[in-house]
Formats: C-alpha cells, sequence, structure tokens
C-alpha cells in the first residue's frame, strides 16, 4: 500500500480491540502507519469535536 495510514483509536472501544491496532501498526511499520490511541475514548470517535479537528489538522 502506498500511502501512510493514521488511525484514531478510543482506548474504551468495545468493538475493537487494541490488539487489532497494534497488529495493524506493526504490520504496515510504524513509518506508514500511526495508531493515535485515545483516552477515554469508544469507538464513535466520529462524534469526539477534537479527533475530527485533529484528522483535518
Amino acid at each position: 500500500y502506498p500511502h501512510t495510514v493514521a488511525v484514531w483509536y478510543g482506548d474504551k472501544d468495545e468493538r475493537i480491540a487494541v490488539s487489532a491496532m497494534r497488529w495493524l501498526e506493526q504490520t504496515m511499520g510504524t513509518e506508514r502507519c500511526k495508531v493515535e490511541v485515545v483516552k477515554g475514548a469508544d469507538h464513535g470517535l466520529m462524534y469526539n469535536t477534537n479527533v475530527v479537528l485533529d484528522v483535518f489538522d
């Protein structure tokens, strides 16, 4: 995959395990995949204003 990937993950997510995010990061390589863990957030990060602003920053 020729592009870099940024993933925002809530540490309270009950649908996707943090191990899945770390697997993605390790498989793609940390230079191509960045996982940002948001403390206290769940699966609904698209409703988190700070995360949305960070995505477009």
